[in-house]
């Protein structure tokens, strides 16, 4: 029972959230067949994509290269508020209020890395300007898309009747940027890693095209293609990381046969004597997948 209670403390969100669903089962009982109709598959698939469309963002140290420009030109911890602000209320009427914060939120992340201030309050402003943001056109939010359909409102129609509301709001969460201190931004003595333009050019495709697939509603093969080109795209980069040569290192060779066995164990059809069969994780960082093995000395090193 005591790996029953570390877990429950582990995730004690998720504890909080499974005893209210059985109080809510008690207060008001349902037949275990119609649970089921309580989950929405759509927005879980949906949210799901976006999550690994994100991911590919992130991966491909974007952002983070983004931020580092930025962070030359903007002077003031509240220059930096309002521009993040402005930026996520313009993009989420066109990218949805979600989408927009999936992809602002790992952008002032990514300020975080270089910067000493804290950056957690411009978070609470981004999602406040992504939901009033939103608001401006028919595909900015769900509620939108339902009162799009509902009442058959032509979209330029819809937008014009909104855009005061847009101004409205947008203007004052943009002097509400003045809570902010004008202080000035205290740079961490970081370096981005380079950016991936394949993964960046990849996943902006991909975002383009599963945002049409939630609308034409083919979110399920949606999801299944991001997964399966996320998963091509982390072969080849595991099969290109395997091609590396230990040649050009110092007193190393690199042996014939690949390495197949894990860690501490000899390699096959070889005879077991007092040599140290160890990972070399100096020579390059450790990743999945099979090793190129090199020998120095009298140890075995492998590394990718």
């Amino acid at each position: 029972m005591d790996w029953i209670k570390k877990l429950a403390l582990r995730n004690l969100t998720l504890t909080i959230l499974l005893i209210l669903f059985g109080l809510m089962l008690i207060i008001h009982p349902v037949a275990p067949a119609h649970l089921f109709g309580y989950i929405d598959l759509k927005t879980i698939l949906s949210l799901t994509g976006l999550l690994m469309i994100t991911k590919g963002f992130q991966l491909s140290n974007f952002f983070e290269n983004l931020a580092q420009s930025w962070i030359k030109v903007i002077q003031s911890e509240r220059q930096l508020a309002a521009l993040l602000i402005l930026l996520t209320s313009i993009i989420s009427p066109i990218l949805t209020n979600d989408v927009a914060l999936f992809i602002m939120i790992p952008l002032t992340l990514s300020f975080q890395r270089f910067l000493k201030n804290d950056l957690d309050k411009i978070i609470i402003f981004q999602i406040l300007a992504a939901n009033t943001g939103s608001s401006l056109t028919p595909i900015g939010n769900p509620q939108n898309l339902y009162i799009w359909h509902r009442w058959d409102i032509p979209f330029l129609k819809y937008t014009a009747h909104m855009i005061p509301v847009f101004i409205v709001t947008t203007g004052l969460l943009l002097l509400m940027t003045f809570s902010f201190p004008p202080r000035r931004l205290m740079l961490r003595d970081t370096h981005p890693p380079s950016t991936s333009l394949p993964l960046l050019l990849i996943s902006s495709i991909l975002l383009m095209l599963f945002i049409v697939a939630m609308e034409k509603d083919w979110i399920r093969q949606g999801v299944l293609l991001i997964f399966l080109i996320y998963l091509f795209v982390k072969r080849e980069a595991n099969q290109s990381r395997l091609g590396y040569s230990a040649h050009n290192l110092p007193h190393v060779h690199r042996l014939q046969y690949p390495c197949r066995y894990s860690p501490f164990t000899k390699p096959p059809g070889k005879p077991a004597h007092e040599h140290l069969w160890k990972c070399d994780t100096d020579i390059r960082p450790a990743f999945s997948g099979y090793k190129q093995c090199t020998r120095h000395n009298s140890a075995l090193r492998f590394h990718p």
